[in-house]
Order: structure tokens, then C-alpha cells, then sequence
């Protein structure tokens, strides 16, 4: 799968970057027995993704995909901004949301994954250990043992 996205990213990257557009993530899924390719965009200027830049980078990559044919099944695209409460895929992303406040999943361990979860400012990352500020508190977690991490933006 990850030499999959690769080419894919390899076949459309420049095009999206030449649209104004920078590539948050790509994901190809399968829910409820139906494949999803998914790119998260933002805009280069900072400003918020509109249905309008969705619709012209679908158009886009889709003549691109068609062309190279990289997917070898039946699939949906689907092109949409990572929303306020993205998912930080990256250490790069999750270095860059230092001083935000973030959601932080870990593995679940028999309960509830909801129960688990800690939301603080995100004060420190190594790249091994997440430092969250808990009101005061400061809670330590392995990187290594973390489902996810989401903003988690006060709205």
C-alpha cells in the first residue's frame, strides 16, 4: 500500500503544488466493503479550503490518475481540507502544532478509546515523547504508544 501511495503522490504532487495547493495527506481506504482515495489539500496561502478548490483539484488529479492508472480496482476520490480537528500525521506536523491544543489517543488497551484520551497544550516533542500541558500538569506519553493526535481547537 505504501508503494501505491507513493507513485500516486509521485504522479500528482507537482500538479497540486502548480494549483496553489499543498498535499496534507493522502489515504486510500476501504470502508463498509468500498475503496476511498483520499487528499487532504490547504492552501498555500494560509486561507481556508472552499468546495471551489476542492472540485479543481479532483478535476485535476483525476485526468492524472486516469492517465497513469496507478489503481488497479475500482475506487471513489475524494478531495477535502484536514477540517480544525485534523489528524498531525507527521512529527513534522505534530512540531509545527507545539503550544496548540491537541487530542491525544493512545492505543486502546481494553477500554473505550474515548476514556484514554488526554486534550492539554502540546508544550514539547522530541520526536519519541509528546509533552502535554494538563492544566497545569505536565503528562508525558510515548509517541510510540499514540493512535492519534488530533487539534483540538477551542471553538
Amino acid at each position: 500500500m505504501e508503494k501505491k501511495l507513493k507513485t500516486i503522490k509521485e504522479i500528482t504532487l507537482d500538479r497540486i503544488n502548480e494549483l496553489g495547493y499543498d498535499l496534507y495527506h493522502l489515504e486510500f481506504v476501504k470502508e463498509d466493503g468500498e475503496e476511498f482515495l483520499r487528499f487532504f489539500i490547504e492552501t498555500k496561502t494560509g486561507e481556508g479550503v472552499k468546495l471551489e478548490d476542492c472540485e479543481k483539484v479532483s478535476r485535476e488529479v483525476s485526468v492524472l490518475l486516469d492517465e497513469k492508472d496507478p489503481i488497479d480496482s475500482a475506487y471513489f476520490l475524494e478531495v477535502s481540507s484536514p477540517g480544525i480537528f485534523r489528524q498531525l500525521y507527521t512529527v513534522e506536523q505534530i512540531k509545527a502544532a507545539i503550544g496548540e491544543r491537541v487530542r491525544v489517543t493512545p492505543e486502546a488497551e481494553g477500554k473505550g478509546k474515548e476514556a484514554n484520551q488526554m486534550v492539554g497544550i502540546l508544550s514539547e516533542f522530541d520526536g519519541t515523547t509528546l509533552t502535554l500541558d494538563l492544566v497545569g500538569e505536565q503528562k508525558e506519553i510515548e509517541y510510540q504508544g499514540v493512535q492519534a493526535v488530533n487539534l483540538e481547537p477551542e471553538v
